[in-house]
């Protein structure tokens, strides 16, 4: 096999392996460094091919195993993210040898058979589908519904992943533009020391809201809104600077602060604004059908 389908065919699995364990994972699909690394694991088995020193097992897990970490790096279970890696390669790897042998057998050599570069990597975007196929309800997080959105409040910025959500209809009453559901902790950053040991406190929103004003923080307002197993309640609102959802950016924009987890490290927030693609039903976890009252 010549060198340059050898860098080709490993860096498109490699792509495809790592495609598969983010939408497994339910994690979002950061496409641009999923190339990036993929091109390093090509460019690592043509190099492998010239130093045999580089082909040993050792050495291979540690290359697999660096590339992995690099391609979820910014995710929370990356260590999960890592060893589902692996199994998908061995998969892969089974279901590539599975093919050689049925070739090998249909040509009268029961151990050895050459196989053409694009039998290989068919074999590997048929492995790809068929996953995404039998798993298409875990890989729907990965596939669409998870998003990364810029928060400006006080003059600061933080990024956080959100679920897009069809059952968060919440919105602000004064001007029907759709509201955040965020972690307070995801938040804190962006808030002054002060605000943040009110917010992150035990008490009720009333009484949250009433010492933001006394401290002087008038960026926060009361939120009506009902959900599943709760009639009515109010939910304290930090009015920010702008959010960015997906590439338009909504000034002024409401960010409903929740007192808890949403998406159990995974996702920190809700968005039930623009329907980028098939919306999620509700999470099982955390009742968060919010809707305006």
């Amino acid at each position: 096999m010549y060198i340059d389908r050898l860098f080709f065919i490993n860096a498109v699995v490699d792509y495809l392996l790592l495609l598969t364990t983010a939408q497994l994972m339910g994690l979002p699909l950061r496409r641009g460094r999923y190339i990036i690394v993929s091109i390093v694991g090509g460019l690592y088995s043509a190099a492998a091919m010239v130093f045999p020193l580089l082909g040993q097992w050792w050495v291979k897990c540690t290359v697999g195993l660096a590339i992995a970490l690099m391609a979820y790096r910014r995710e929370a279970e990356r260590w999960r993210a890592a060893a589902l890696y692996f199994l998908l390669s061995g998969a892969m790897a089974g279901a590539m040898l599975a093919v050689t042998l049925r070739a090998g057998q249909e040509s009268g050599t029961l151990y050895f058979a050459t196989v053409g570069w694009r039998t290989l990597l068919l074999s590997a975007a048929g492995f790809y589908g068929l996953l995404t196929l039998l798993f298409y309800q875990k890989a729907k997080h990965g596939g669409g519904e998870l998003m990364e959105m810029t928060v400006d409040a006080f003059g600061r910025r933080c990024r956080i992943q959100v679920l897009r959500d069809s059952g968060n209809v919440l919105r602000n009453p004064v001007d029907g533009q759709p509201v955040l559901v965020a972690e307070s902790e995801a938040v804190r950053s962006l808030l002054p020391e002060a605000a943040a040991a009110i917010i992150m406190g035990g008490d009720g929103p009333e009484d949250k809201m009433a010492a933001l004003y006394d401290a002087g923080f008038t960026a926060f307002t009361l939120l009506p809104y009902h959900s599943i197993g709760c009639s009515e309640g109010l939910l304290l609102a930090l009015k920010s600077d702008a959010i960015q959802a997906g590439s338009r950016r909504i000034p002024r924009a409401l960010i409903a602060l929740y007192h808890g987890k949403i998406g159990r490290g995974v996702y920190h927030g809700l968005w039930g604004g623009e329907r980028y693609g098939a919306a999620m039903a509700e999470d099982s976890a955390v009742d968060t059908a919010l809707q305006a009252g």
